[in-house]
């Protein structure tokens, strides 16, 4: 998808327009002397947002990027999907949750679908699950919920954790890169609604790459009711600014990936594959994540193209 903006139509800057292929288009044109278009698109993963609360479902496991399961180990461990969907039954609300489908379950995870907070049953009175949190347990296992990476990229990752057992005994939480990459930790979590946020910015992590929101009680299997909250997006710049001046096309932007090289590259056939576009600068975005290009323009070419690759 490439959109062509008519001469004197006003630049949207801010334009995310997905295309097919792994590609997010911020797109521009320029019309000159009503013959010469130029269009700029910003080439990478999509621009996608996953919700670990939003996209809970039990309808599969996996469930889209998202999975659930018990950890055999923290570190270098392996996932053992559950295998059971289940509705909240004894709750004061509606929930639906994963579980491994033993008789007495040994690790799960809860989402609650009423619109207020769900109070457990008479066998775990202390449990409160708020409708912004999925429930993770592992119930003397390691619980965890699991986001597999659909395409190699930069990523933002943010949320917290939350105590969601007013008489919580103390648990142990982690966040890993493919079982063996420790991104937070935080042992002897306990106190009832505390939390434990984390926040990273532009990780890179390659197609399959997964990220394990992992959980156990290490003393014992009861009282360990913990909420996590979790969203992952990928970055992407933005065009900021597209204007002509002295004959060259010079377009700034902004929400790169600071200190990152970025290669600018050019066709004047939009059919040719990425692979076969001509290189013709080399950058690297500024610390604050901004960007700036300039190109020459020959009206010599009715059409000319341009892909930020990085």
């Amino acid at each position: 998808m490439i959109t062509i903006l008519k001469a004197n139509t006003a630049f949207d800057g801010r334009a995310r327009l997905p295309l097919l292929r792994r590609c997010t288009s911020c797109t521009w044109a320029h019309s000159l002397a009503g013959f010469l278009i130029l269009c700029f698109t910003i080439f990478g993963a999509p621009v996608y947002g996953y919700d670990a609360v939003a996209d809970f479902s039990t309808n599969s496991n996996p469930n889209g990027a998202w999975s659930y399961g018990n950890l055999s180990a923290f570190t270098g461990g392996t996932l053992e999907l559950f295998s059971t969907p289940a509705a909240l039954t004894g709750f004061t609300g509606n929930g639906v949750g994963w579980y491994n489908g033993g008789g007495t379950p040994l690790g799960v995870v809860i989402k609650n679908t009423s619109s207020f907070t769900i109070n457990g049953p008479s066998s775990s009175p202390s449990v409160f699950i708020p409708t912004n949190l999925v429930d993770v347990d592992g119930q003397g296992n390691i619980a965890s919920v699991r986001w597999t990476a659909p395409g190699g990229g930069y990523y933002n990752i943010q949320g917290l954790f939350q105590r969601t057992d007013n008489n919580p005994a103390a648990v142990n939480i982690e966040i890993l890169e493919n079982a063996t990459a420790q991104l937070f930790l935080s042992n002897n979590f306990t106190g009832y609604s505390n939390t434990a946020a984390f926040s990273f910015s532009n990780v890179f992590l390659a197609a399959g790459a997964v990220l394990d929101f992992a959980q156990s009680c290490p003393v014992s299997g009861n009282h360990d009711g913990t909420g996590l909250a979790a969203t992952i997006v990928n970055v992407q710049p933005w065009i900021t600014s597209v204007a002509t001046s002295g004959g060259n096309l010079l377009i700034a932007g902004t929400d790169g990936v600071p200190d990152v090289t970025y290669e600018e590259l050019t066709t004047t056939n939009l059919t040719l594959p990425f692979t076969a576009w001509l290189p013709v600068a080399t950058n690297v975005f500024q610390a604050n994540g901004s960007f700036s290009l300039t190109n020459v323009i020959n009206p010599s070419i009715p059409q000319q193209y341009f892909i930020l690759k990085f």
